[in-house]
């Protein structure tokens, strides 16, 4: 099941990826178990017209097909943006191995913005999206 409760999830994600989102984030989509628990999330935020910022956390390997669409939907469908962007830490091997496998690739490689190393901003143009189609 879905959930657009952007306080929620916005939380939630925050609490997994170690940062915060400014009060009324753009917007949000949570993948919620069978115990109303959620278990992914995405915040989308730094909405350009053209390009939106998201930030996506999990906390299990196999994510919903239904969540997977939804969260590449919303925006590439709905917004009409042709990009959406990730900042991720270069350290964190799981995140960068999650962006890959959705799709984005490394544009661009930031030093010292974590304490362990560089920031990757990786991009998806909605031309390069599988998810839309499945």
């Amino acid at each position: 099941m879905l959930t657009n409760d952007k306080d929620w999830v916005s939380s939630w994600v925050a609490d997994k990826d170690g940062g915060d989102f400014p009060t009324g984030c753009f917007a949000a989509i949570g993948a919620v178990d069978d115990n109303d628990s959620l278990v992914a999330g995405v915040v989308y935020d730094h909405y350009t017209e053209s390009c939106v910022t998201a930030t996506i956390a999990v906390e299990k390997k196999n994510l919903p097909r239904q969540f997977l669409r939804a969260i590449f939907k919303y925006p590439f469908e709905q917004l009409g943006v042709s990009k959406i962007i990730v900042y991720v830490n270069e350290a964190n091997k799981a995140s960068v191995r999650l962006a890959t496998k959705l799709g984005f690739a490394v544009e661009a490689k930031i030093k010292d913005v974590y304490p362990d190393g560089a920031m990757f901003i990786m991009g998806l143009n909605k031309a390069n999206c599988v998810w839309l189609g499945r």
